[in-house]
């Protein structure tokens, strides 16, 4: 019969499995701290060079992946509240009732890819927190949207500005991972500046559709929105 393993010998077999196990993840954990300090220090030297955020793009995210398959950029479908019925003055209380929502979007405010660079050239945590304003004001601004009852004519102006927004927002929650994620987040600001551009034609879209109804707004009920591109 087989004698079974002392105790002490047991546990002490147990002690150095745990042993290397830490040292195999302080190794692995370190190798990975190095290689985001090595990545860092290089986006450093690319901004430092090159303010363009396009040209920065480029160089930091050679062999990336594409714009088109960023991470975390899933907008979920939406179906405005439809009205009943449809007329001048049901318009015109819609249209009242988006400058109202979209208020918030009228207050000035720094570019986001500033910040983001900002805060990778400083590496300052504390920038992120400007980010983090930046985009819970948009999210405030859709879930207001789409509390609005819209008439069946303006459904697709309304889908199209709600998209946009919704989009500018899961970037920008990108960009906040500049200091975890430089690569991913440089590819966001990029894009985001597609995105204004997008919004600025919504609202032109919207804009028409309200002048071709023929129905205009006093100085009042209007929303200046600031894009800050």
């Amino acid at each position: 019969m087989r004698r079974l393993p002392n105790k002490k010998v047991i546990i002490l077999v147990v002690a150095l499995f745990f042993v290397v196990v830490a040292v195999l993840w302080y190794v692995g954990h370190k190798n990975k701290q190095d290689v985001a300090e090595k990545q860092l220090a290089y986006y450093d030297k690319l901004i430092s060079e090159q303010k363009n955020l396009d040209s920065v793009v480029t160089e930091a995210t050679r062999g990336s992946d594409s714009l088109e398959t960023l991470k975390g950029i899933i907008v979920p479908a939406y179906q405005p509240l439809k009205a009943s019925t449809s007329s001048p003055e049901s318009l015109k209380k819609y249209g009242e009732a988006l400058a109202e929502a979209m208020l918030p979007l009228s207050e000035k405010h720094e570019n986001e890819n500033q910040i983001m660079l900002r805060a990778l050239d400083n590496k300052d945590a504390s920038e992120i927190k400007k980010l983090v304003n930046s985009r819970v004001t948009y999210e405030d601004v859709v879930i207001s949207l789409k509390k609005i009852v819209t008439p069946a004519e303006a459904d697709k102006q309304q889908r199209e500005i709600v998209y946009t927004l919704s989009t500018i927002s899961q970037i920008i929650a990108n960009m906040e991972k500049v200091l975890q994620e430089p690569v991913l987040a440089l590819q966001s600001g990029q894009l985001l500046n597609k995105q204004y551009s997008r919004l600025y034609i919504n609202f032109e879209n919207l804009n028409n559709f309200f002048r071709n109804k023929g129905i205009s707004f006093a100085g009042s009920k209007k929303a200046p929105i600031y894009i800050n591109n």
